[in-house]
């Protein structure tokens, strides 16, 4: 009975590594993404300021 409880012990303590170890990789990869979108979104505000820019000066001439 020592030999199943140790089994059940380490299989416990398994499934808590492995749900730590998918925890850990879903907040990298959310943080990644996170970064991603802020790029884009600072991109397409920098377009939006050259792209604004050039309206007005088409719109004096």
């Amino acid at each position: 009975m020592g030999k199943e409880i140790g089994k059940k012990m380490e299989g416990e303590i398994e499934r808590e590594t492995e749900k730590e170890t998918k925890a850990e990789r879903r907040k990298e990869g959310e943080m990644e993404e996170r970064k991603r979108k802020g790029k884009r979104k600072g991109k397409e505000i920098r377009e939006e300021k050259e792209n604004g820019g050039l309206k007005e000066t088409s719109k004096e001439a």
